[in-house]
C-alpha cells in the first residue's frame, strides 16, 4: 500500500484529519484484496456542481482504458452508496462492506478481469 502524505493530511484536516486518514487507511488495507495483481483506483471525485453530468463516468472510463491495456482487474472503494450504480455500469461489483467508524460505511468494489472487456 502507498504511504500517506502526512504533511498534506495535516494541512488539510489538522491532527484530527491525520488521525482519521490513518484510521481509514488501516481499514482499507485490511479489506484490500491481495490474492492477485490488480490496479487500485484510489481516488476519484467530482465537485457537486459537476455531478450527474457524466464527468465521473468520463474520468473512470479514462482510468479504465489504462487498466484494459494491462488486461488486469481494477479495485476501488467508496463510502457513497450512490456511487455504486456508476461503478456497476462500468463492470464493477461490490465484494465487501465494512465500517471505518460507526457512522461511516465503506464498500469494496472490484471489476472482473478487464482483459475480456478490451
Amino acid at each position: 500500500m502507498s504511504e500517506i502524505d502526512w504533511p498534506a493530511a495535516t494541512r488539510i484536516g489538522g491532527q484530527t484529519g491525520r488521525e482519521e486518514m490513518a484510521s481509514l487507511r488501516k481499514a482499507m488495507d485490511l479489506h484490500h484484496p491481495m490474492a492477485r495483481p490488480h490496479d487500485y483506483l484510489w481516488l476519484l471525485g467530482v465537485t457537486p456542481a459537476a455531478q450527474g453530468k457524466g464527468v465521473g463516468s468520463r474520468l473512470l472510463t479514462a482510468g479504465l482504458a489504462r487498466v484494459d491495456a494491462q488486461r488486469r482487474p481494477a479495485f476501488l472503494e467508496t463510502s457513497t452508496e450512490a456511487n455504486v450504480a456508476l461503478y456497476r455500469r462500468h463492470g464493477f461489483e461490490v465484494i465487501d462492506e465494512y465500517w471505518v467508524r460507526p457512522d461511516s460505511k465503506s464498500l469494496s468494489v472490484v471489476s472482473p478481469d478487464r482483459g475480456s472487456a478490451a
